[in-house]
């Protein structure tokens, strides 16, 4: 009976520990559980890098890693089914690759790692993110922005003093890197209390000084997403959250990942309201308002599109104005924000492959064109910059007609929906 009792105590544990998911540290990738520096070749470079970045953090702190299938998302969360919140990660990425199908470009020395077929580009700074913001000074790369959720300005060449080899080494390689679409897998994580988040910031901190002083900023804010390196997280218990939807901001934030992934950093106004764009399609709501403050009512939600014919409809022959949706960073403009998604929604219904053509331009044209070159002929991106107005509607009129802004304030005047 003894031995009979050891194995059904053995088979219970086993069943247990199942029910609780896989062990702290390890990842789960296409129904299989893999210690982190056994992950399979299919899973290809990118995500092998991720996940051995983030094992050792997720071990210590108690998360499991899932590679979703494509390779492109590698979340860690502390619960024990996923089911959920990867649900919403993989309806997320088939929302993203309706709008905008993988390029097909022929296989060879530039295939990213991840296994997807990439074109190369330019040098490319820190991305953007749905919520993010811009700081610092161009002239001074030590300086952090102020708002914690934007990209980090990227380091010079050179050396300022006191700056030793290895971190002068670490910063060359970053400016010269090459902006390969595709070719990263993304972390999301989704932090438990303001304990791991910070934890997680401080991770990040370690491998990537020049994320330290902005780490002390966004332990504050609700979550992140950076292009360099790709990741982005939300904190499930920020202080101060009164109204809050956990899902929308995982919509959010792995639209905005997703974003970065394929086309880099993109202007403020189009970058958020893709992100939107997703929310709403996803989740019919939007709950993730960047730079708002104070109570938001349960009607403002939703509807947003809607409202776009009251709030234009005696404009019929008057165009929309670029400024008008040109959201700024740090300031929340409720009219300017909702006209932004109405944008974004008109030009994803009516020509999804010209607004991934006309991202790709915008992504091109910042690359040659956000460089400050230094006294000896070295160069750094402009963590405030962003593509001028001018050439965002040149290349606006150029994908969607010089009439695009005629026709958009016709459409929300007529309140039809776009064929």
């Amino acid at each position: 009976m003894r031995p009979l009792l050891a194995l059904l105590l053995t088979a219970l544990l086993a069943l247990a520990a199942e029910a609780q998911g896989p062990k702290p540290g390890t990842v789960n990738f296409r129904g299989k559980n893999y210690e982190a520096a056994a992950l399979p070749a299919e899973a290809g470079g990118a995500a092998k890098s991720a996940v051995l970045f983030w094992a050792p953090w997720a071990k210590s702190k108690g998360y499991r890693l899932d590679l979703d299938p494509s390779r492109r998302v590698l979340l860690l969360t502390a619960r024990a089914n996923v089911d959920a919140p990867l649900g919403l990660v993989l309806r997320t990425e088939a929302l993203f690759d309706g709008l905008f199908p993988a390029p097909v470009l022929a296989a060879g020395p530039e295939t990213g790692s991840g296994g997807a077929p990439v074109a190369a580009g330019k040098p490319a700074g820190a991305g953007g993110n749905s919520g993010a913001g811009r700081g610092g000074d161009p002239e001074d790369p030590e300086v952090i922005p102020e708002d914690p959720e934007a990209p980090p300005p990227l380091a010079p060449k050179t050396a300022p003093p006191g700056r030793d080899d290895a971190a002068l080494e670490a910063a060359s390689r970053r400016v010269e890197s090459v902006f390969r679409a595709d070719s990263e897998t993304a972390a999301l994580l989704i932090a438990k209390n303001t304990e791991d988040y910070a934890s997680a910031l401080a991770h990040l901190a370690a491998a990537h000084p020049y994320l330290a002083e902005w780490k002390a900023k966004a332990v504050g804010q609700i979550g992140f997403a950076l292009g360099t390196p790709l990741c982005g997280a939300y904190n499930e218990n920020s202080p101060g959250q009164e109204e809050w939807s956990p899902d929308n901001e995982l919509v959010h934030r792995t639209m905005a990942l997703l974003v970065l992934r394929r086309f880099s950093s993109q202007p403020y106004w189009l970058q958020t309201a893709l992100a939107w764009h997703a929310e709403m399609a996803i989740q019919k709501s939007i709950y993730c308002m960047p730079y708002r403050d104070g109570f938001v009512g349960i009607g403002e939600h939703g509807g947003w599109i809607q409202e776009l014919s009251s709030l234009y409809g005696k404009r019929e022959k008057e165009p929309l104005r670029l400024e008008e949706f040109l959201m700024k960073r740090g300031v929340w403009n409720d009219k300017a924000s909702k006209t932004a998604l109405g944008m974004v929604d008109y030009m994803a219904r009516t020509n999804s492959r010209a607004l991934a053509a006309m991202m790709e331009e915008l992504r091109r044209f910042a690359e040659q064109d956000n460089r400050v070159t230094n006294a000896d002929g070295t160069w750094m991106r402009n963590p405030e910059y962003e593509v001028p107005p001018a050439q965002q509607q040149a290349l606006l009129e150029r994908y969607f007609g010089e009439r695009l802004l005629r026709t958009v304030i016709a459409h929300w005047a007529g309140a039809a929906p776009p064929k």
